[in-house]
């Protein structure tokens, strides 16, 4: 199940839903993952199961 939201998300919505014009849409991107990667990196194997 994950690897299919995965896919749809990189193949879809990220494609046709989440274009990034500006130069500010991009750096906001760019730290979302920088936190998105903190983040994950805090969580226990199960916290990031259930997440």
């Amino acid at each position: 199940m994950k690897e299919t939201l995965e896919k749809l998300w990189n193949e879809y919505l990220l494609e046709e839903c989440a274009v990034i014009d500006t130069y500010k849409e991009r750096k906001l991107t760019q730290r979302s993952g920088e936190l998105h990667e903190k983040a994950n990196a805090l969580l226990s194997n199960k916290q990031k199961v259930a997440l």
